[in-house]
């Protein structure tokens, strides 16, 4: 395309490359980065794209919280570009001009008020370079290296649900297949343990999100169904008489499988939510994990573990090592698992992110911590795999992938490693 855009604003000129995304938000790596004053975490806010028949640009909307208005009109998921448009951006005015000729590569020009405009960009030069060459040597001692992710290939496994069974006591009332694509991510550390998150193991956990509770007795998929049963019956008679049991096959990138039942995991049930449904003639009760933002705890329960017969080469980070690597924001954070596109259960993925809150510690416990807040890109089928950080000239497991935010898609949280000491203990 023998064109190209430019973005101004009060305090800069961006010019784009022809057929570069350009990124607009408060995100490190954004092109055009806007300040974060706000106590909230920071977002991007949109990307600018080139239109399909390569004539033109358009806008889309990448957070439903931040209103984006162009030429004073708030827009809605998708605008296309025109000559001269306002766009306004968290108080920030950026005018789209279309040029032309072909640009290869994007440049930044920033407004010098005192006209020395020279020396600016030679120091802004100047500080690029030394942030590339420290941004290579953090690279190199803060992310995880190719040799270290063709070990944790190995330990990764795709975790599918096979069949479910409802059980009276130790008796099977009814057996439900289950057809599904693989639902989560499990790992092996070198200690032989098998962890993976709870509602990878009891799907049904993760099908009902809290506004969606009231719906729960009108839902005729069998695991809901047979879970509001359990956890009624139950309930009334104060027992934990009826269960279900879930059979689940194991597989890695090089094919290598096992299968094994949810019996064989300990998970903590304790800060489970109970919730009340039905009338005083006919009630009903929900066990659930999904959070709620008056509590969020209940999400540290969304995690399993099991002792096999196997090993795996995941070390993981202890109370004092999460303390000691995750006490500030922007720790380099790497994700793996396998998203839900991966049908075969072979399509392995890893991301990269931050840490952006510091870990800190429930009020009500002296070694029991709070989830770990970060975004990553994350997608359905992650779940259950390891959050994992650079340790030196090692790397460690310092949280499970449990959840991304219903109400804010670009924010998701880990449970942190301190909750699998908790269950080895019990």
């Amino acid at each position: 395309m023998d064109k190209h855009f430019i973005l101004t604003s009060k305090t800069g000129i961006y010019t784009a490359g022809s057929t570069r995304i350009t990124t607009i938000g408060q995100t490190e790596g954004c092109d055009i980065r806007i300040p974060n004053h706000s106590p909230y975490i920071d977002v991007i806010f949109g990307k600018i794209l080139l239109n399909r028949d390569c004539e033109g640009w358009h806008l889309v909307k990448t957070t439903t919280y931040y209103p984006i208005r162009i030429n004073g009109i708030e827009m809605k998921r998708v605008h296309y570009l025109s000559d001269g448009d306002n766009i306004e951006v968290d108080n920030h005015i950026y005018r789209f001009n279309i040029h032309d000729g072909k640009q290869s590569t994007p440049t930044v020009t920033h407004i010098n008020n005192n006209g020395k405009l020279i020396w600016s960009m030679a120091i802004s030069i100047a500080l690029i370079i030394c942030m590339i060459c420290y941004q290579f040597y953090d690279n190199r001692r803060e992310n995880i290296t190719e040799s270290m992710r063709d070990e944790i290939e190995k330990s990764l496994y795709s975790v599918r649900v096979d069949s479910l069974q409802l059980l009276d006591c130790d008796s099977i009332i009814e057996t439900y297949t289950y057809a599904s694509s693989p639902s989560g991510t499990a790992f092996l550390t070198n200690d032989s343990l098998l962890i993976t998150a709870r509602h990878c193991l009891q799907p049904w956990l993760n099908q009902i999100l809290p506004h969606d509770y009231a719906k729960i007795p009108s839902i005729n998929d069998w695991s809901v169904k047979k879970a509001l049963f359990s956890e009624t019956e139950n309930q009334l008679s104060g027992t934990n008489r009826y269960r279900i049991i879930s059979y689940l096959t194991f597989n890695n990138k090089t094919d290598e499988s096992f299968s094994i039942s949810s019996d064989e995991f300990i998970m903590n049930y304790a800060l489970d939510d109970i919730v009340e449904l039905g009338d005083y003639n006919n009630p009903q009760y929900w066990r659930s994990i999904s959070h709620r933002y008056s509590r969020c705890d209940m999400m540290l329960g969304d995690v399993a573990i099991a002792k096999i017969d196997r090993k795996g080469s995941i070390p993981m980070a202890s109370v004092e090592d999460l303390h000691r690597l995750l006490n500030k924001r922007g720790v380099t954070l790497t994700f793996a698992g396998y998203p839900e596109a991966g049908v075969t259960g072979n399509n392995l993925d890893f991301k990269v992110d931050e840490l952006r809150l510091p870990i800190s510690e429930l009020t009500d416990s002296d070694r029991r911590l709070f989830l770990l807040a970060h975004e990553g890109g994350l997608t359905p089928g992650f779940s259950g795999g390891p959050v994992l950080i650079r340790d030196g000239i090692n790397y460690k497991a310092v949280g499970v992938i449990s959840v991304i935010d219903e109400r804010n898609g670009n924010r998701a949280y880990s449970v942190p490693t301190s909750e699998i000491e908790t269950l080895k203990n019990k």
